[in-house]
């Protein structure tokens, strides 16, 4: 590999890992199949609320995690992958989930809230937890 391309990958890493380090929450997943409208639609809902959605290779992805310390998230990490980001604990799974709902094709994968690694099903779980608190 040549040398440029070695340090561009490494400053990929660092970029992503230093992005999920200043997120409370990450959500991977899969947008195969969504239309470039589709997409474009979730893009501006998740920056409506403080949110980013990012398309990342997975080895990128997998390293930064590895660098952040989060463990756990080699299963999610098959196929595309693209992560929304968030400041906060709950936007970017509202976003995604409420998204979701009105398209089956965006398929949730993982995520990392609050520096802990959660599996589909218990994000599923937390986001639940998230939708009673309130009533």
């Amino acid at each position: 590999m040549k040398e440029a391309t070695l340090q561009s990958k490494i400053a990929q890493v660092e970029e992503v890992a230093a992005k999920m380090q200043e997120s409370q929450s990450s959500v991977i997943v899969d947008v195969i199949g969504l239309t470039v409208a589709d997409t474009m639609a979730l893009r501006k809902e998740l920056y409506a609320n403080g949110c980013e959605l990012h398309v990342i290779k997975n080895n990128i992805i997998r390293r930064a995690s590895e660098k952040c310390g989060y463990e756990g998230l080699d299963e999610a990490l098959k196929g595309p992958s693209a992560v929304a980001f968030s400041k906060d604990a709950t936007s970017a799974s509202k976003v995604v989930y409420g998204y979701a709902k009105s398209n089956d094709k965006l398929k949730i994968k993982a995520g990392v809230i609050e520096g802990k690694v959660l599996p589909l099903e218990d994000l599923k779980r937390e986001r639940l937890q998230d939708l009673t608190v309130g009533l």
